[in-house]
């Protein structure tokens, strides 16, 4: 709420140039420190794309070296870590070697692109979009979500929620996600996804698994720090294709039983129970242009209708 005090909006949870909400969020959370380092930062220019942000500033998928080339995605966040975690709240990540985090951001009840490029999330809280010049001044970053936006209410609308970091041990559906299990932008069905829960904890046998939920604090790929009111928590996790830029069903997860903790849009936390009502999984839908446009109810029952930001849904206050 004071990023939107002050940029009159909350912040993207993603861009073109890939960089977090947790980025942007970081001068709001006791962290100007770590955010002037990054805008800041000079060392291993060599390693950094051709065409990708200048002044140096590394991508948030580049770990750029050790030593004196470290970039600041390698540090550790602690508060957006959880103590919970079975990982550990100084965990580094398994995905090159970066920084955690246990909470990610909604995009709703809407299909996405996980390395979401535009605009195409009209109805969740945390929207994405283009910028220009990531190292120019914050203000000339692209705006997000604005309160008034929020149509539905403060109150009835997720925005973040639990994201358990994966685990070395890929089978795990806690923190690990499914690959390749097909679909594109339009056809992506999420029942495909909870097929392919398996028994124990684990994704069914045969199953193409990575473990990069809660990876790379300072990277909006969805499927490192965002999360959908589609399928229901702590089940699988899974991607269309096999890289981390696709079609994606992502629900948020946990290592509290039972359920997830999600924060609100009024910032009250609930928890949410693995078995909310979902609605209809087996409709598929298009990530840029979406099943349902803002301001239609969500198809995905009571879940759906928590994450949609403008659905003009009744919803219960708890579930």
């Amino acid at each position: 709420h004071n990023h939107h005090d002050t940029y009159q909006s909350f912040p993207p949870h993603t861009t073109n140039w890939r960089y977090s909400a947790h980025h942007r969020l970081l001068p709001f959370t006791e962290n100007q420190a770590m955010y002037d380092f990054q805008m800041n930062w000079q060392g291993g220019q060599s390693n950094v794309t051709i065409g990708g942000p200048p002044n140096g500033q590394p991508e948030p998928w580049n770990t750029c070296g050790l030593g004196p080339n470290l970039a600041p995605w390698n540090f550790v966040i602690p508060g957006i870590r959880c103590p919970s975690d079975q990982n550990g709240p100084n965990e580094i990540g398994n995905v090159g070697n970066q920084g955690c985090s246990n909470y990610g951001f909604s995009h709703g009840d809407c299909g996405v692109y996980s390395e979401s490029t535009g605009n195409e999330n009209a109805r969740g809280f945390f929207k994405s979009g283009a910028i220009g010049n990531p190292a120019g001044t914050y203000k000339k970053r692209p705006p997000g979500t604005t309160m008034a936006a929020i149509t539905d209410g403060t109150s009835k609308t997720v925005a973040i929620a639990e994201n358990a970091v994966g685990k070395n041990n890929t089978n795990s559906i806690i923190g690990g996600v499914a690959r390749n299990i097909g679909g594109g932008w339009d056809t992506f069905v999420p029942a495909n996804c909870m097929a392919k829960a398996g028994t124990g904890g684990s994704f069914v046998a045969g199953t193409d698994a990575v473990d990069w939920r809660g990876q790379r604090w300072a990277d909006g790929g969805t499927v490192y720090t965002g999360f959908q009111t589609v399928t229901p928590p702590n089940s699988p996790a899974c991607i269309a294709t096999g890289g981390d830029a696709d079609g994606a069903a992502l629900a948020p997860s946990s290592y509290h039983p039972g359920g997830v903790n999600v924060v609100m849009g009024d910032s009250s936390v609930r928890f949410i129970s693995n078995n909310i009502d979902t609605g209809n999984l087996s409709l598929s839908w298009s990530a840029y242009n979406g099943a349902n446009p803002a301001g239609t109810p969500s198809p995905y029952g009571v879940w759906g209708a928590l994450g949609s930001r403008a659905g003009r849904e009744s919803v219960a206050d708890e579930q």
